[in-house]
């Protein structure tokens, strides 16, 4: 007879105790749990010192690792360096918790931890049985073997309780599952410790935490990742051939692809674990078959694959997905948000709540839910109701019986009802048409080499329009939602976030709250300030005719920046949104982009850039009007017979493949910041950045509580949210200031 659920009482949870295995090995005997009811007291007083677990050790994450598995040689001097390491941890932790079997655990009952694991099997998997209370319960195969692992493990067979989801909670009583999730954030921040499982041993899994660990070892001393590429020779033959050098990896080629296969498991994509792992400890345990590390130690490697993304990034990614050539050197533009790990991005750690000086950090947390893998979608916005950055602003009990449609609509509505306006920068309308066979992903796995994949674009685009296919960039929200409102489900251009400390609609001293309408109007204060007269083309492979598109009753456009040489440092500006890709002010070294006009010309050797780089910029949009001067001009820096300059600064190779480490960062982020954003122009002479959603007679508005402008769509007597922006001169406030007096209520259906 299967096991029966009796009902909670109170403030009643469940929890397990899990039947350890003491070195037996045989995972075939079966699986045995006793289920209790129990009351999540409050933790011991300070007074009663020294529990059972006290040092928070998880004993597997010390096992040794192999290090030599990792490098080509045995000899390398960073795996000596690594063994040396390694011994010194051994040694400086030996001896810690020999006197913990006679510490009395936390609560009268003992203690427990959580696990946080992923539930999605393949569609059809076949469900495995354990004895609960002695009586057969169904878990699926992923949880299954976590339990086969786990009663392995020193803290289970001390006495250590379990409180699983899957079990703990009656996923058939809507009621209580309701509730249950509720207490999500008690329950994990409660608990001894999360323990995180990433699943079984598989595509050299070992191999994968053997690094990781290695890159987080690595990344605490200095020159963290010094000696793992060695340089090759460059071969400068100018103008006839320039052979770039090829840097090679110390590492094995195999392990590139076993962290692939590792950052890229399902886990890594749950909406859950922004909740889990921010109630973890740094020291939580990450278990991967039978090794294991720390989760901080996932985090700093994870942080150090982040710094080096054009090339260490790049040769992860690279190792199993196709790319234009292998001499590439660098990649940019391409699958940001694959490394963007969600436990790379620590929420809790990164701002309590939207209001803070930096709301990047929050927002970045809610686009990692909106991107996640969930089983259901209600999840998107119940699974991070336990984090405390978003439980400050909201207060939603989960109902899984609502409209997704209400779900949505309410959780944009609380974290509005503050006055911080900063949500609506996640909103986006979908953003068009490119053709096809433009990106990597449309090449077969044979095609590795540039000049077959160029041949190949070249080919496709001499075919007429209407031969070549055109796939829509973004996901066409269906669930007739406000504008105002973020759909989770479906999702917009990938874009990078604009990381500067914007105050464009003022200081939170200012905010007020918005008002919102039983008619699903949202009534905020703010100023529409100008109106979009030019904008170009966000793609070179755009399938809409009609960009760079350009208000031709504007010309000659207005220019509210004065001088040549200020328009060309508003556009170098306005290509990296004025920040850096960690945020923070620019180098002044973005200069660069206008001074070595080149780039503007010819690509970058050693560089793809997947259709967003300058080059590609200039291909459409040589003639699009900004603040007067059309981009050629600006970028040549003459609005008299520009061929000039450019058959003088174009004309010699030299300097152009040898930029600064700053020069190439601000390139790469401007690459990066342009994607999927089209330059634009405005009636008041200003220039900046806009959704490619955007067209001609949008109008820019700075509203109260929103860092950023926002472009809005007239509709009757009110407007449609386009989407943020980014326009140079007003992102501190400046027009705010100047125009107060103007401030009024605007409608946004």
């Amino acid at each position: 007879m299967p096991y029966t659920y009796q009902p909670l009482h109170g403030d009643e949870t469940r929890l397990l105790t899990l039947e350890p295995d003491f070195g037996s090995g045989d995972s075939f005997s079966p699986i045995s749990c006793t289920i209790q009811h129990v009351s999540l007291i409050p933790r011991l007083e300070p007074n009663q010192r020294g529990f059972k677990g006290d040092s928070y050790v998880w004993p597997e994450v010390r096992s040794p690792l192999d290090y030599a598995s990792i490098f080509k040689g045995i000899s390398d001097p960073l795996l000596q360096d690594a063994i040396i390491r390694e011994k010194n941890l051994q040694a400086g932790t030996a001896g810690e918790d020999d006197d913990d079997e006679k510490k009395p655990f936390r609560y009268e009952w003992g203690d427990y931890m959580t696990l946080s694991y992923v539930w999605g099997e393949a569609e059809g998997a076949q469900k495995k049985s354990i004895l609960l209370n002695g009586e057969p319960f169904l878990v699926l195969p992923n949880l299954y073997s976590a339990l086969l692992q786990l009663r392995r493990t020193q803290r289970v067979q001390q006495g250590f309780k379990l409180w699983i989801d899957a079990i703990c909670i009656n996923q058939e009583d809507f009621v209580e599952r309701g509730k249950q999730v509720g207490r999500m954030r008690e329950i994990f921040a409660s608990a001894w410790h999360v323990v995180i499982w990433l699943g079984t041993e598989a595509d050299d899994s070992t191999l994968a935490v053997t690094a990781l660990r290695w890159l987080a070892m690595r990344s605490r001393g200095p020159g963290p990742l010094e000696g793992l590429y060695r340089e090759g020779k460059k071969i400068d033959l100018s103008p006839f051939f320039i052979a770039w050098a090829k840097a090679k990896s110390a590492w094995k080629e195999e392990v590139y692809t076993a962290l692939f296969n590792l950052l890229t498991r399902p886990y890594w994509q749950r909406t859950w674990i922004l909740q889990e792992v921010a109630m973890a400890r740094p020291d939580a345990p990450v278990i991967c078959g039978e090794r294991c590390l720390s989760c901080k130690d996932i985090y700093d490697a994870a942080v150090l694959i982040k710094t080096d993304e054009n090339r260490l990034g790049r040769d992860i990614i690279g190792s199993v997905r196709p790319r234009i050539g292998q001499e590439w050197a660098y990649e940019f533009a391409r699958d940001r948000d694959l490394m963007n790990l969600q436990l790379e991005q620590r929420p809790e750690e990164s701002s309590s709540a939207a209001g803070d000086a930096d709301p990047v950090g929050f927002l970045s947390t809610l686009l990692l839910s909106r991107d996640a893998n969930v089983t259901k979608e209600e999840d998107r916005v119940y699974g991070i109701l336990g984090l405390r950055s978003v439980a400050e602003l909201v207060n939603i009990n989960p109902n899984y019986g609502l409209p997704l449609a209400t779900i949505y609509q309410n959780f944009t509505t609380q974290l509005l009802s503050k006055g911080d306006l900063d949500i609506l920068r996640l909103v986006s309308r979908v953003s068009g048409k490119i053709y096809g066979l433009d990106t990597l992903e449309s090449l077969a796995p044979g095609e590795q080499s540039a000049a077959s994949a160029y041949f190949k674009l070249f080919k496709n685009s001499l075919k007429p329009p209407s031969s070549r296919a055109t796939h829509i960039v973004g996901k066409p929200c269906n669930h007739e939602l406000p504008s105002w409102t973020v759909c989770w489900t479906c999702r917009p251009a990938p874009a990078a976030q604009l990381r500067g400390a914007y105050c464009a609609g003022g200081e939170s001293s200012i905010l007020t709250v918005p008002i919102h309408s039983t008619d699903k109007t949202l009534v905020v204060q703010g100023l529409i300030f100008d109106t979009i007269r030019s904008l170009g083309s966000f793609h070179p492979s755009e399938a809409d005719a009609r960009y760079p598109e350009t208000d031709k009753e504007s010309l000659p456009m207005a220019n509210l920046y004065g001088t040549l040489e200020s328009v060309q440092e508003a556009l170098w500006r306005t290509l990296v949104g004025n920040t850096k890709a960690q945020g923070g002010p620019p180098s002044a070294e973005g200069s660069w982009l206008i001074s070595e006009p080149r780039t503007w010309f010819r690509h970058v050797l050693g560089v793809y850039t997947n259709g967003f780089g300058l080059a590609e910029q200039m291909t459409r949009n040589r003639g699009l009007p900004l603040c007067g001067y059309t981009l050629q001009q600006i970028v040549l820096g003459s609005t008299e017979n520009p061929g000039f300059r450019q058959r003088l600064q174009i004309k010699s190779g030299s300097g152009l493949y040898s930029p600064s480490e700053e020069q190439w960062e601000v390139f790469s982020w401007a690459v990066n910041s342009m994607a999927w954003r089209r330059l634009m122009g405005t009636q008041s002479g200003r220039m900046g950045t806009a959704p490619a959603a955007a067209q001609l007679g949008d109008r820019i508005a700075l509203l109260l509580g929103c860092s950023v402008p926002m472009v809005l769509r007239e509709k009757k007597d009110g407007w449609v949210v386009v989407g943020e922006c980014y326009v140079h001169g007003v992102m501190d406030g400046e027009v705010l200031e100047s125009e107060k007096k103007d401030i009024s209520d605007i409608k946004l259906y």
